[in-house]
């Protein structure tokens, strides 16, 4: 027999999920938010119980805040890896939020996911106007220029 979760939200989540009551379960989850809406573990935790929910236009909605309650934690690694996640339901998704933009673009960098990083800052300054990562998108899109040029002179052509 499994022992008890520790955490209060998962000893609630436990018996819902076994009865599958999914929407009984995001609704545990939601009220545990109102503390907090931008949680990261809880926006991971929803995430979750949306997508075995099988809804796929709630889990897209859904992902906005999940991205900028990632970034926000300074989790760019696990906003790219979310990211990911939203655009194998739906390859056109795409970042509302300018706050998660950074974050998920600086980790698509150190991934060496050029083409990501190169979606996500195209256009940064007319999305999201005076938002206070322009400068470094701005720095970012520079670097991500350079090293394409680098590979570019690298391979000759």
């Amino acid at each position: 027999m499994e022992a008890e979760p520790r955490n209060p939200l998962e000893r609630k989540l436990r018996p819902l999920l076994a009865e599958r009551k999914v929407k009984d379960a995001i609704i545990e989850v939601k009220d545990f938010m109102r503390r907090d809406k931008l949680d990261p573990a809880l926006n991971t935790r929803l995430h979750g119980l949306y997508k075995q929910q099988g809804d796929h236009s709630v889990t897209l909605e859904h992902g906005q805040q999940w991205l900028t309650a990632l970034a926000r934690a300074g989790l760019g690694a696990e906003a790219l890896a979310a990211l990911r996640a939203l655009r194998a339901i739906d390859p056109t998704f795409s970042i509302r939020e300018g706050d998660a933009v950074l974050a998920a673009a600086t980790a698509a960098m150190r991934a060496h996911d050029t083409a990501i990083a190169a979606d996500l800052l195209r256009g940064f300054d007319e999305r999201f106007p005076q938002h206070k990562d322009t400068q470094g998108a701005q720095a970012l899109r520079a670097r991500l220029l350079s090293e394409e040029r680098l590979q570019h002179d690298k391979s000759g052509s």
